[in-house]
């Protein structure tokens, strides 16, 4: 599971918390970039993608919809702190994307990634 989030309290805290209770092994990056490198580099890729919308050097959905253009079939549970009705309508009709508004709790994120078809 790659966590895609440039605020680290969060994601090295609670996000990889959550997801390592599901028995995830989880990766973090920080940026855009950071993200499309590692998706490159993991051996055998990875299972599944949460991503934050406010990134350092670009705007989450951007990167969400550069992902998918590389793995069309790659699920992504997309954390947002405004705007969580004008992401479900940009992304609406894309299979495998789930929106979970921040903050959240394990509770919600684990039903994001069970929305996107990862058992947890």
């Amino acid at each position: 599971m790659l966590v895609v989030e440039d605020e680290p309290r969060s994601s090295k805290c609670s996000q990889k918390k959550y997801l390592e209770e599901c028995a995830f092994k989880v990766d973090i990056a920080s940026s855009a970039a950071e993200a499309l490198n590692k998706l490159r580099l993991i051996p055998g890729g990875v299972d599944a993608m949460v991503v934050d919308m406010g990134l350092p050097d670009s705007k989450g959905d951007v990167l969400v919809r550069e992902v998918r253009s590389i793995y069309p079939s790659l699920p992504i549970v997309i954390a947002t702190g405004q705007g969580a009705t004008d992401m479900r309508e940009a992304f609406k009709g894309m299979a495998s994307i789930a929106i979970v508004n921040k903050p959240y709790t394990s509770d919600e994120l684990k039903a994001a990634i069970r929305t996107v078809g990862i058992r947890c």
